[in-house]
């Protein structure tokens, strides 16, 4: 019974010597990698003590860092010295994975694999090109918490990635050239247009409790849940008007035109689905018993607010798409060209 507690390896422990860093980016060239990531890591990292050799590698997606160190360093110093050079990078670009530091050894190889493949004529019609994203969103993190385990390794399968081809001679005709198509297809995060969905938010919010004033209401803990909830679904309804805006907007037409056009395009949309959720919760403020008294401020606040809230989504959006800067020309040209 005793040998089967005997912990199993393919070799003895050795002293470690060894530091990767491995730093993920989702469907970027080893040409970007190499320039945005690891030439930036490096410029920190070589400034480590009693750092003897420090190899790196650019992948598809992926930028890797192997230092290796003398017998006798210790460990968690050597650790807390790469910690600390890393936390020096002023930036990465967008989507690019936390950096995670591996301490390793000659007797870490790898000694379990584990394949993931469908039963024979796959009854659960799995998709296999979704498998390796499912193993790395959670099987590698839950298997990553076991104890003893240093690293988990994911390899195979299909890398989601999105092709976008260009066709040389049309940008030249369009004088545009590849870092402005670039630019073009990152404005596609826009920053603008989340903040004008959070605009709403306060003013509608400053006119709830206003209404709590004017009613002889107070602010307890039903009120205040009632405007929040009310508040979530502002948010849902603020992104589907600036959605409609923005797709009219993206058709050419002008910023005022496309502010219209977007909220004739989704306003029964919007006006049933809050029709919806005051049928479902006006009648709680006809109820007498305690139920009814104890919850109508809830109620009177979320239906309220409810409406000041659409409001604003239907008002304070379109008019500040509507006076927004304008789209470079050089951006919409290139989103026209890709």
């Amino acid at each position: 019974m005793g040998a089967l507690k005997i912990p199993v390896q393919m070799i003895p422990d050795l002293e470690v010597r060894t530091i990767s860093v491995i730093t993920g980016w989702p469907g970027a060239t080893p040409q970007d990698v190499e320039k945005e990531i690891l030439i930036e890591q490096e410029r920190y990292l070589r400034t480590i003590p009693n750092l003897k050799r420090m190899t790196s590698y650019a992948e598809m997606g992926e930028a890797s860092i192997e230092m290796e160190f003398p017998f006798g360093i210790e460990v968690n110093d050597a650790l807390l010295d790469v910690n600390n050079a890393l936390s020096q990078v002023p930036s990465y670009p967008e989507n690019v994975d936390q950096p995670r530091i591996l301490a390793n050894s000659f007797s870490n190889n790898a000694f379990m694999y584990f394949t993931l493949r469908p039963q024979k004529e796959n009854p659960l019609k799995l998709d296999m090109d979704l498998v390796r994203d499912y193993a790395e969103d959670y099987i590698r993190p839950r298997m990553e918490t076991v104890p003893g385990i240093s690293e988990v390794r994911v390899g195979g399968g299909a890398a989601r990635q999105i092709q976008i081809k260009i066709d040389p001679a049309k940008l030249a005709q369009r004088g545009i050239s590849i870092t402005q198509v670039r630019n073009a297809i990152r404005v596609l995060r826009s920053i603008q247009a989340t903040i004008i969905g959070l605009i709403g938010i306060p003013l509608c919010t400053i006119a709830a409790f206003l209404g709590l004033l004017l009613f002889d209401r107070t602010i307890n803990v039903i009120s205040l849940a009632g405007v929040a909830f009310a508040i979530g679904m502002t948010v849902d309804n603020a992104i589907v008007v600036l959605e409609s805006i923005m797709q009219a907007k993206h058709k050419g037409v002008s910023r005022f035109k496309a502010a219209i056009i977007g909220v004739q395009d989704v306003w029964p949309a919007v006006l049933a689905s809050t029709a919806t959720t005051v049928l479902v919760f006006a009648p709680i403020l006809f109820v007498q018993q305690e139920a009814g008294q104890l919850y109508s401020d809830y109620c009177d606040r979320y239906l309220r607010s409810n409406h000041y809230f659409n409001a604003g989504c239907h008002i304070c959006c379109p008019c500040c798409i509507g006076q927004s800067q304008s789209t470079r020309n050089c951006r919409s040209k290139a989103n026209s060209t890709v």
